[in-house]
């Protein structure tokens, strides 16, 4: 399991997060995104820049984390986690509130 490493990101980021606002520099983080863009993600500038906005008023106290974990696997040389179900299941319940049906064609 990744637990630790988990733990150690969300510390990672905590600890900028609280930086940059104590710096009083959370602002300016837009204008770094735009110079250093260089990172392969799914989250349109757009986006970054909105989070960003939104991490101005985060509590950092407030941060929770969630894994989603289960057994690696690999098949034809493509590497794999198969997320366990009932933690799935758990994880959507505490965060969302609502139920949802494990997967079961994602299990071994």
């Amino acid at each position: 399991m990744t637990g630790g490493r988990v733990e150690r990101q969300k510390r990672m980021l905590v600890a900028i997060i609280g930086q940059l606002k104590h710096a009083g520099m959370l602002k300016s983080v837009p204008d770094l995104l735009t110079e250093v863009w260089n990172v392969y993600t799914n989250v349109s500038m757009e986006q970054a820049l909105a989070l960003a906005n939104f991490a101005l008023h985060i509590d950092t106290a407030e941060i929770g984390q969630f894994s989603l974990y289960g057994p690696y696997r690999t098949v034809m040389q493509w590497n794999f986690t198969l997320v366990d179900q009932e933690n799935r299941v758990a994880i959507i319940r505490e965060v969302y509130g609502v139920e949802v049906q494990p997967y079961n064609d994602c299990t071994l």
